[in-house]
């Protein structure tokens, strides 16, 4: 039970930061928005694998 709502924090947490990352892209289509969004992935990716150790642990 625990796992499932870290599980859906973790799904809700994704999709915010997708969402806020498009919405960045398309409002400025330039190479610093496109760097911006990338360097989202980099936080979440890096974020999300802290979460995973804390599990694991």
């Amino acid at each position: 039970m625990f796992n499932l709502q870290i599980f859906k924090l973790i799904l809700l947490y994704t999709t915010l930061v997708t969402l806020v990352g498009w919405l960045f892209f398309f409002l400025s289509i330039e190479s610093r928005g496109f760097r911006f969004y990338k360097g989202n992935l980099l936080i979440l990716r890096v974020s999300l694998n802290k979460i995973k150790i804390k599990i694991e642990k």
